[in-house]
């Protein structure tokens, strides 16, 4: 990759970074701040599994071994200090410190965006737009308001980028096998980058520090997990992934990528397929502006290998579009970039591409106030005051609670990942099929009624059968508040 000579910074480089830093962050923060929930309510299931995983490990137990974990253990770790705060202090605290953090963690990744593009020697606007951008499109938003897996990998990848910007390829190595430890979809883009680096004799030695770090990150992050779990982390992480049923035909991918499933979540498939048309003619165009810089490509390559990935892929959810958002950032602000005089397109292209951006987020902000839901928590942590064991479907609810830690030092049952169950094994199905599946409905029995309290908290994805419901609802109901409700098991 070509390098450009350090430049003194400019007298309006802090107030770029702060500005973009901040909106990335008011965003995040705000979706969350006025939804339904608030900061304090419940941020989705798989929020609860990730901290739910890293309470478990300063607990002394073994992912994989000991309990349910379907990713690398990246995040798991990176979410260890909150889990440590939570039991230091309460699950509730350190739940909702963490989801904070890691919206400062993506107004990181929009500040990279702008100072990578800097490092290319890109002009002042397009540095802005690149990392305005990502502070603005709603693909990074959705799944960056809260704890999940794509910020994380988004700054690691980032930070790859940026190290190797500056000709420090250990490093960026370092980075870039890192994301490969909170997700194993970017195994793909580091193999892009790899190749891309050995299509050139000349920048052999680049790929091999490149290599030699990604390793060593992943023998240092992963490497301990596999020599305690064996070939059961394999198999959650790698077997299960892919023996994942098909989801989402790549039209309705393209629509929730584009962010029309919020901006027009009732509007006609003939219009949506428009609009959807519109848009991605608009990206396509971006992506073929940027490719003329050269210093970019890179990221042009890594974006499209990452879209196919998001296409082919067995699971698809909204928030997967945050995978994609660091390259296509660094996608537009290249298409934003004036052209060496050879070419003839228009770096407008860029401009168009972030204007659509700011459309579909404010088209998208009235419609996300059910991005983090209501749960009685409070309610819920005074009727089980005084029990050792309190079971659920979501982890996220034992948090909200002031129960996981609690439980885990009662040494209870803990799945972490309940529906993570039906990946694998006797159990193995998805979707409503849960609800039919007899070894999956035993399982579910078995683990809910062991303890001495059972809430069901996701009904819609645990999908509980009606004997599974008579036999938690022949216990007494001992509170209730937003649609959910606490049972007392008599044993």
């Amino acid at each position: 990759m070509p390098r450009h000579p350090a430049r003194r910074p400019a007298p309006h480089a802090a107030l770029d970074a702060l500005v973009i830093g901040a909106l990335a962050f008011g965003l995040r923060f705000g979706v969350a701040l006025f939804s339904h929930g608030g900061l304090g309510g419940m941020y989705g299931y798989d929020a609860g599994v990730y901290y739910g995983s890293a309470d478990a490990l300063i607990h002394g137990r073994v992912p994989y071994r000991d309990f349910i974990l379907l990713h690398p253990p990246g995040l798991m770790l990176a979410l260890t200090p909150f889990a440590a705060l939570g039991r230091a202090t309460t699950d509730h605290a350190g739940y909702v410190t963490a989801n904070v953090a890691f919206n400062l963690l993506a107004a990181i990744n929009a500040v990279l965006v702008w100072r990578i593009a800097g490092l290319w020697g890109f002009t002042r606007r397009a540095a802005l737009v690149g990392g305005l951008f990502y502070a603005v499109w709603w693909g990074a938003i959705s799944a960056e308001y809260g704890l999940r897996l794509e910020p994380l990998g988004s700054l690691l990848f980032l930070l790859g980028m940026f190290f190797l910007a500056k000709g420090r390829a250990l490093p960026a190595g370092l980075a870039f096998g890192a994301t490969c430890c909170v997700k194993i979809w970017w195994l793909v883009p580091v193999l892009v980058v790899l190749l891309w680096q050995l299509a050139r004799r000349e920048r052999w030695p680049v790929a091999a520090r490149l290599a030699a770090g990604a390793a060593a990150a992943g023998a240092v992050i992963a490497g301990p997990f596999l020599a305690l779990a064996g070939s059961t982390m394999w198999h959650r992480i790698v077997t299960d992934q892919l023996g994942r049923g098909y989801q989402a035909r790549p039209p309705a991918r393209l629509r929730i990528l584009v962010g029309l499933r919020k901006a027009v979540p009732g509007a006609a498939t003939s219009i949506t397929v428009v609009v959807v048309a519109i848009v991605g003619a608009m990206f396509v165009a971006a992506i073929v502006v940027a490719w003329r810089q050269e210093v970019a490509r890179l990221a042009v390559a890594v974006l499209i290998a990452q879209f196919a990935v998001l296409m082919v892929s067995p699971s698809f959810f909204s928030f997967y579009s945050g995978f994609v958002a660091a390259a296509l950032a660094l996608t537009v602000a290249a298409a934003t970039q004036p052209a060496p005089a050879r070419w003839r397109l228009d770096q407008r292209c860029g401009l168009f591409a972030a204007g659509l951006a700011v459309v579909i987020t404010v088209a998208g902000l009235p419609h996300s106030r059910g991005m983090v839901d209501r749960f009685p928590g409070r309610t819920f942590e005074r009727a089980t005051a005084g029990l050792r064991c309190v079971a659920t479907d979501s982890t996220s609810a034992l948090i909200l609670m002031n129960r996981l830690s609690d439980d885990l030092e009662h040494d209870c049952p803990l799945w972490v990942d309940v529906t993570g169950r039906t990946y694998f094994g006797a159990a193995k199905t998805r979707g409503s099929n849960r609800g039919k599946n007899q070894a999956w409905q035993h399982l579910l029995q078995q683990y809910l009624l062991r303890g001495d309290a059972v809430v069901i908290a996701r009904a819609d994805g645990t999908h509980p059968s009606a004997e599974t419901w008579r036999r938690i609802r022949a216990h007494p109901r001992i509170a209730r508040g937003n649609g959910f409700q606490l049972y007392r098991i008599t044993h």
